[in-house]
């Protein structure tokens, strides 16, 4: 049986390099999944030098619905400036929903069917509580008088599938509070999604 994914074993493994480590990248573009998950979370909070960080999602989220997202400000180095999370085919920046890779255009779920043009708008609708890791991260970055160094944070949700190659890639327009957030602190966030290709702009 293959062993579950562990965070902690990550930080393990790098743990001599904390004092000079600077970048750490885990991604890639290909479909990956982890048979497992064993619960802990990559805490990268000693890494004195760290600048650029590139993992998975499921570095700090369990990839279930029923799992909340917590903060992941306490995570994360006061050095670090560019923060890029990569959400697995099956697991989604708002939600999670391991079913969709056997959906087929028009064959969606009803609480999920939007007026065309509006797939990826509608998603702005969310409500603040489903990206409040986020926003307690960015507004951590923007503090006056605190360390925190984070400019970038790039999220991307994953559009590559052995079985099927149905969706697209299209940019997250920020809600309200978001963009105001990232403008107050001089962070820079591009949120990008999946979406069926047929679903309009």
């Amino acid at each position: 049986m293959a062993s579950p994914l562990s965070p902690a074993m990550i930080v393990q493994a790098f743990s001599p390099l904390q004092s000079s480590l600077t970048n750490l990248h885990l991604n890639h573009e290909t479909f990956t999944m982890w048979p497992s998950h064993d619960g802990t979370r990559l805490d990268m909070s000693n890494f004195i030098c760290m600048k650029i960080l590139e993992v998975p999602s499921t570095c700090f989220f369990e990839a279930s619905p029923k799992q909340q997202r917590n903060s992941v400000t306490p995570l994360l180095p006061p050095s670090l400036e560019k923060l890029s999370l990569w959400f697995e085919y099956d697991v989604y920046f708002l939600y999670t929903n391991p079913v969709l890779p056997r959906w087929l255009p028009g064959e969606m779920p009803g609480w999920f069917k939007f007026p065309s043009g509006q797939y990826v708008d509608h998603l702005q609708l969310q409500q603040s509580h489903h990206y409040a890791w986020l926003s307690d991260l960015i507004e951590a970055s923007g503090q006056t008088g605190q360390p925190f160094r984070l400019r970038k944070i790039l999220i991307k949700e994953l559009i590559e599938h052995p079985y099927e190659t149905k969706h697209d890639s299209r940019s997250w327009k920020l809600p309200p509070d978001l963009a105001k957030l990232c403008a107050d602190s001089e962070l820079d966030l591009d949120v990008r999604l999946r979406r069926l290709k047929d679903s309009g702009d």
